[in-house]
């Protein structure tokens, strides 16, 4: 997979196979962690995923916000 350029950013698609064949799933919640040289996607299972899942539903605009914004949601 090469990295693109995506409105003058850099961009790597994840998506598809590429995610469903390392169990991830739609609808799954997860932690992005960013380092040198090193990109790290987690899925967050358990009371962590639900406190978000009910946090969107409360209010759907949280995802278009944070996709407008570039966000990110931190669940303690």
């Amino acid at each position: 997979m090469q990295i693109t350029e995506e409105n003058r950013e850099p961009a790597l698609p994840l998506a598809g196979s590429n995610l469903s064949k390392n169990g991830f799933n739609v609808g799954d919640v997860v932690t992005v962690e960013y380092s040198e040289n090193k990109i790290v996607i987690s899925k967050i299972d358990g009371e962590q995923a639900q406190t978000f899942k009910k946090m969107v539903e409360n209010n759907p605009t949280l995802l278009k916000l944070s996709k407008e914004f570039n966000l990110d949601f931190l669940v303690a």
